[in-house]
């Protein structure tokens, strides 16, 4: 999370609050693809297909949080329809996050 209005470093809460948002991520994540992501993985296209409207949100907070990538990841995973209609934005928003 980023720093408080006056530059002080984040708080404890702020690290709770960390901590719940990332178990956030790991449960969409784990509801998108059952297992281990990969060819063979247990895609749920169902619970993808109502993610997907959220993906500009998710590609946001990829800067903010590693599992956030992950959950796009997961979203796009054997999801050719997905792909096609977000694909430029998760590339340039995965560039964005290399080019640092």
């Amino acid at each position: 999370l980023p720093a408080g209005k006056s530059g002080d470093p984040p708080k404890a809460e702020d690290e709770h609050r960390h901590l719940i948002f990332s178990c956030c991520l790991k449960f969409i994540r784990h509801m998108l693809v059952v297992g281990e992501m990969n060819q063979r993985s247990r895609v749920n296209a169902v619970n993808q297909n109502i993610m997907l409207p959220h993906m500009n949100l998710l590609c946001s907070l990829a800067d903010i949080n590693p599992h956030a990538a992950e959950t796009v990841v997961a979203l796009l995973l054997n999801n050719v329809a997905a792909v096609a209609q977000k694909g430029n934005l998760v590339l340039n928003t995965f560039m964005r996050l290399l080019l640092r």
